[in-house]
């Protein structure tokens, strides 16, 4: 019976270090992901008003000018 008490002890004991271990790891992740998105950022080039323009032009309308209540009139 001591052995068994023994052995469920020496494997809480471990399962409380893995998960501290668990959380320093999450927390380390979630810096590396913060640096990457600033240096990616930091990185980018500035949009030029060209390259906004080309942007806006191939970029569908907006919802309000798809609404079925707009026609067009020939002739």
């Amino acid at each position: 019976d001591e052995r068994f008490l023994k052995e469920i002890s020496t494997l809480k004991r471990k399962g409380a270090e893995l998960m501290e271990e668990n959380q320093q790891l999450k927390q380390q992740m979630e810096k590396i992901s913060v640096n990457k998105e600033v240096v990616a950022e930091q990185s980018r080039p500035p949009e030029s008003s060209s390259a906004r323009a080309w942007s806006s032009a191939t970029d569908p309308p907006p919802a309000a000018y798809n609404s079925s209540d707009i026609s067009l009139r020939l002739g």
